[in-house]
C-alpha cells in the first residue's frame, strides 16, 4: 500500500471518538478491499463478536474459512519461518560494500523518513537496514523535548516532500 492511492471510509464511531473503517485500493470503494485481501491470504483473521451480524463480517468469515481450508498464511502447516526476513543491522565494511556495488542501482524499501534528508532503507535482496543521508544538504529537523517532537521551521514540509 505504500505509495499507492487509497480510499478510507468510516464504518462506525465509538462514543469515545474512535473511528473504525475500511481501506480500499484506489480512488473509491470500487477498488480492492484491503481487509478482505489480508483475510483471504491468511495474513489476518476477523475479530469475533464486534460486528458479527452484518454482511461485511459474513464475507470476512467466508474468506477466512476459505483461507483455512487452503492452508494459506497463518493457517499453513509449520512455523512460517520461510517467510521471516533475516535483517542485517550492521555492515562489516561499509566502504567495501559500497564499492562492491560498482555504482549500480540497488532496490530498496524506505522504512522510515526521519527528516527531509535522512531515511532508513531496507536494501534488497540482502535485507541490510541502513541509514541513508542525502549528501550536500541538511534539512530542518525535529527536536525532542520531553515527550514530544518539536519541528524546526519547515521541518514538516521537508519531511513531507521526501515522503
Amino acid at each position: 500500500l505504500i505509495g499507492k492511492e487509497v480510499c478510507f471510509t468510516v464504518e462506525y464511531k465509538t462514543p469515545q471518538g474512535r473511528e473504525y473503517g475500511m481501506v480500499y485500493l484506489g480512488k473509491d470503494t470500487s477498488g480492492e478491499n484491503i481487509a478482505e485481501s489480508l483475510v483471504a491470504e491468511g495474513l489476518a483473521s476477523r475479530r469475533e463478536g464486534i460486528r458479527a451480524n452484518n454482511p461485511e463480517q459474513s464475507r470476512l468469515a467466508e474468506l477466512e474459512e476459505q483461507a483455512r481450508s487452503a492452508k494459506k498464511g497463518m493457517w499453513s502447516e509449520g512455523t512460517g519461518s520461510h517467510t521471516v526476513r533475516d535483517l542485517k543491522y550492521t555492515l562489516e565494511n561499509p566502504r567495501h560494500f559500497v564499492d562492491s556495488l560498482h555504482q549500480k542501482p540497488v532496490n530498496a524499501i524506505i522504512e522510515h523518513v526521519r527528516d527531509g534528508s535522512v531515511v532508513r532503507a531496507l536494501l534488497l535482496p540482502d535485507f541490510y537496514l541502513v541509514t541513508v543521508m542525502l549528501s550536500g544538504i541538511k534539512c530542518p529537523t525535529f527536536k525532542r523535548e520531553a515527550d514530544a517532537e518539536v519541528p524546526e521551521p519547515f521541518a514538516a514540509e521537508a519531511k513531507f516532500f521526501t515522503e
